[in-house]
């Protein structure tokens, strides 16, 4: 993956909807779909989680099952992915699709829980700061077109979820910000 993330603080908006796309990879828009999925590296075989692709606001309802499957159910054979749908606008008329997160394969519980802390900052970048990119600062209405279906208190409710299951996971994975660490006078 080209995008890097490395230098930016999971809290840290973006000034810019531009900032926001080069971070990414992408340009987010609400026409978006985010996939879940795993890939069994012996039967080459891959299969789509949660019944499909979903829109921003009802992916991040399940950010917290993908981490809690690829904990408790991973092995060494299956790699799991969390990517975004984008436009069919090439030749071929395909779907390019981009993975933004992959949690590598192990039989050992321990490995999979530095896999996912190891996602856990990007993760939390993507969804939280996508949100934000469509609320206007007096947190009542949209800042851009979304999806027409989709109300405004609908997409806040949303979030809001996410928000707990963020909190949820970061705990669970014991999971540390460095702007969440405390330093400590040693005078």
């Amino acid at each position: 993956m080209s995008s890097d993330i490395s230098s930016i603080s999971s809290e840290e908006p973006p000034n810019s909807s531009r900032q926001l796309e080069e971070s990414l990879g992408y340009r987010p828009t609400g026409t978006r779909n985010y996939l879940f999925s795993k890939y069994h590296r012996a039967t080459r075989y891959r299969s789509i989680l949660f019944k499909g692709a979903y829109p921003l606001h009802e992916a991040s309802k399940y950010v917290k099952q993908f981490y809690d499957e690829y904990y408790t159910l991973g092995n060494d054979q299956e790699v799991y992915y969390m990517s975004v749908i984008l436009d069919t606008r090439n030749v071929r008329g395909e779907t390019e699709v981009i993975n933004l997160i992959k949690l590598e394969p192990s039989h050992k519980i321990s490995e999979r829980h530095n896999n996912i802390r190891g996602t856990i900052k990007r993760m939390m970048y993507i969804f939280t700061n996508i949100y934000d990119s469509y609320i206007k600062k007096n947190q009542k209405e949209y800042s851009k077109d979304y999806r027409t279906d989709v109300t405004f208190k609908k997409f806040k409710d949303s979030k809001n979820q996410f928000l707990e299951d963020k909190k949820w996971i970061k705990d669970e994975f014991k999971f540390r910000d460095s702007d969440d660490e405390q330093v400590v006078n040693t005078c």
